[in-house]
Parts: C-alpha cells; sequence; structure tokens
C-alpha cells in the first residue's frame, strides 16, 4: 500500500511539475473535468453568500480548481493542501494569494478548527477517503462547512478514465516506441538501406496503430505520433540519442498517465463508501446531509458524488 501510494505520488507529481512549467505534451493530457461549466456553477452556488473572511482549505487541491472558485466567490483567506509539492507550486503559480500546504488529506497536520470551509473536487478520496473526512471534521471551526465532489462508482469519470487507461497501455503495447527507436538507429547509425527497410516495416504495424488511435482524438496519441514524424523529418539536426532520450521520456509519460488513470479509477467510491464518508463526518461532531449524485444535464448522468455535512455550533 504504502508503494502503491509513493508511485502515485510520483505519476502525480510528473503532471503537476508539467503544469507548473507550462509544457506540453504527455504530461497535460486529462479528463476535462477542471473546467466544467456545471462544477463551476456548482461551486459558485455553493460559496454565494460566504462571509469574505472565511477561512477555506482545498483539500488535496492539485492545481487549485477550488482556490480559483473561492476566489471568484469573494473570499480572501484561501488554502491549498496536496501531498504533491509540484501540485502546490502550480496552485501557488496560478494563485499567489493563496496559502500552500504540502501533506496528505488523511493527515494535514494542521490546526483544530482552523478553518471555516473545507473543499475538495475529485482530491480527498484518492487518500483514506474516511481518515480524510475525519480529519476535515478536526480541522474546521464551530459552523464550519464541508464540501466535496467526489469520484463514484460507475460514473462517467470513471469510465472514461478506464478507457483513458486502456488506450494509452495500447500504446506501449503496441511497441511504437522501441520500433521507431529501431527506425531512427538504422537510418542514423547503422546506415544501411537493407537495416533501415526492415526496421520500417517493423514499425508500420505500431505506427498505423497509434496513428489511428490519434484520430479517434486521443490527444496522448496524436502527440506521440505527431512529435515522432517531427523528429524524422528533422533527424539530421539531432543526435540519435537526443532523439532516443525524448522517446524513452515519452514512455515514462505514458506510463505516468496510465499510473494516474489507475490511481483515478482506484478513487471512485461506491455509495458505501460514500456513506461510510458521511460517518466519519459525524463521528467528527459534524451534521451530514444525505448522499446525492452529481448529475451532469450536458451528459445525462453521474460524473460523481456530492458529500456535504456541517459543523454544529455557531461560527466565532
Amino acid at each position: 500500500m504504502a508503494d502503491d501510494m509513493k508511485q502515485q505520488t510520483q505519476d502525480w507529481g510528473n503532471y503537476w511539475q508539467g503544469r507548473a512549467g507550462r509544457e506540453g505534451g504527455a504530461a497535460l493530457v486529462g479528463v476535462g473535468v477542471e473546467t466544467d461549466a456545471e462544477i463551476g456553477a456548482f461551486w459558485a452556488a455553493e460559496l454565494e453568500g460566504s462571509p469574505p473572511d472565511s477561512r477555506l482549505l482545498d483539500l488535496a487541491c492539485g492545481a487549485g480548481s477550488v482556490v480559483r472558485r473561492a476566489f471568484d466567490a469573494g473570499l480572501s483567506d484561501v488554502s491549498g493542501l496536496d501531498i504533491s509539492s509540484e501540485a502546490i507550486r502550480a496552485m501557488q503559480a496560478a494563485f499567489p494569494r493563496a496559502k500552500g500546504f504540502v501533506a496528505p488529506a488523511d493527515s494535514t497536520g494542521l490546526t483544530d478548527g482552523s478553518f471555516d470551509i473545507v473543499a475538495s473536487q475529485f482530491g480527498f478520496e484518492y487518500a483514506n477517503p474516511v481518515d480524510s473526512a475525519g480529519e476535515a471534521a478536526r480541522v474546521l471551526a464551530a459552523g464550519g462547512r464541508f464540501i466535496a465532489l467526489a469520484h463514484a462508482a460507475g460514473s462517467g469519470i470513471e469510465r472514461e478514465v478506464a478507457a483513458n487507461g486502456a488506450a494509452a497501455q495500447s500504446i506501449l503495447s503496441s511497441g511504437f516506441i522501441a520500433s521507431a527507436s529501431a527506425v531512427f538507429e538504422a537510418d542514423l547509425k547503422d546506415g544501411s538501406d537493407a537495416a533501415f527497410a526492415s526496421a520500417a516495416q517493423v514499425f508500420s504495424g505500431p505506427q498505423k496503430e497509434v496513428l489511428e488511435l490519434g484520430k479517434t482524438g486521443f490527444s496522448l496519441a496524436a502527440n506521440l505520433y505527431q512529435g515522432t514524424q517531427t523528429l524524422y523529418q528533422r533527424r539530421k539536426a539531432y543526435q540519435l540519442s537526443d532523439i532516443t532520450q525524448w522517446l524513452s521520456a515519452m514512455e515514462v509519460e505514458i506510463e505516468a498517465y496510465i499510473g494516474r488513470m489507475e490511481s483515478m479509477r482506484r478513487a471512485a467510491l461506491s455509495r458505501a463508501q460514500a456513506e461510510a464518508v458521511l460517518g466519519a463526518l459525524e463521528r467528527g461532531g459534524m451534521t451530514p446531509q444525505p448522499l446525492s449524485p452529481f448529475m451532469s444535464k450536458a451528459k445525462g448522468e453521474s460524473i460523481g458524488w456530492v458529500i456535504k455535512a456541517a459543523n454544529k455550533g455557531e461560527r466565532q
């Protein structure tokens, strides 16, 4: 379990490092939930009317999706917490006024009762969701609120990430990267026509497979295919080692992407698991609202759980 969490942190750290550096390519391929208009409307409604001095913590914040919504709602005391230091750097690069904390969601180390709102958008469930809920209850002040959108088992997002992971795996299984490397080596190092023709023949199948996958709109495949084509067109301007290094880096990126998709799939909560989260909030002294799905009108289906609870007592 510890090794899985370490690998998950590395995979997401790779992603957020790319986000912080504004880099393109495989590192930035996601599932498109951060800017969803319906999700934006949800947060606008939830945060509307909050006192401007409300202290908000975006739990497992990533690049700060809820941080952004909080500033849009007029809040000024906004913090983000994530296990990935790269995520916090990306968040603070985008929102310099936000405070940043690097820690797991289920063991934040933050002071009891130090926030009025703890919010999470597809985040806290990546850690132990029950322990993370208990931690949220601990750091909430009297009158505080917990508001979360969480991945749900069987939702549209879960199916999307499963399909994305399978598509990425098919790139690796095709042998595209190894056979592309062989083509470049035969062209730039061996130099013989026979060696090049043999390598090109082996590459033709994987090349077609990745091209067709890119045509479906899977940008990870399109980026790999187009990047390889560009390198081939300009191959005389590069050292063979530069080309093979780029292909190796793309393989690492694809593996990390598969890891991220798998971690998203594993994070999806069943109804029983989501109810257990509500139980943890209640044990922490909060009054939970009934569990409800987050229904997307555009997609015509649920894309997650809405999990909410209010702390007993009046805000100080």
